[in-house]
């Protein structure tokens, strides 16, 4: 969380130590919530095993807690109709911008934390404050 409050400091109001849940970290989760300068929430839910992140979900949220604007998720799915190309990961878009029923899109470039966040950053943030 250092290197993201750092590095996007101009974009994040704060920290908290819980995530959608309202459940803390524990050995084989890591949880928090980034709320960003135009009070959307980046949920954080990391499941650890043997000190690596084997599955996350960082579920970005509108401000009034109504909307999901992004998923990025990096659960494998069984059901070869729900894979992407990238799988495990992928991309649960909001329900406006569906191009089709499928509901989960490849994610090739979003598939950390740092970059979710610097995407959030450089595509929402920036172009919707323009004094950052």
């Amino acid at each position: 969380m250092e290197l993201l409050k750092r590095t996007f400091g101009d974009a994040i109001s704060l920290v908290r130590d819980t995530d959608s849940t309202g459940k803390t970290s524990t050995a084989y989760a890591q949880r928090a919530t980034l709320v960003f300068v135009d009070d959307s929430k980046l949920y954080i839910t990391e499941h650890i095993r043997h000190g690596v992140i084997t599955h996350y979900y960082y579920d970005w949220i509108s401000k009034d807690d109504r909307q999901v604007l992004a998923k990025f998720h990096c659960e494998p799915h069984q059901d070869e109709d729900y894979q992407t190309t990238t799988e495990p990961y992928h991309i649960h878009p909001p329900e406006y911008s569906k191009l089709t029923n499928q509901t989960r899109f490849a994610n090739h470039s979003f598939t950390s934390l740092f970059a979710i966040v610097e995407g959030i950053f450089l595509f929402h943030i920036i172009p919707n404050k323009p004094h950052i």
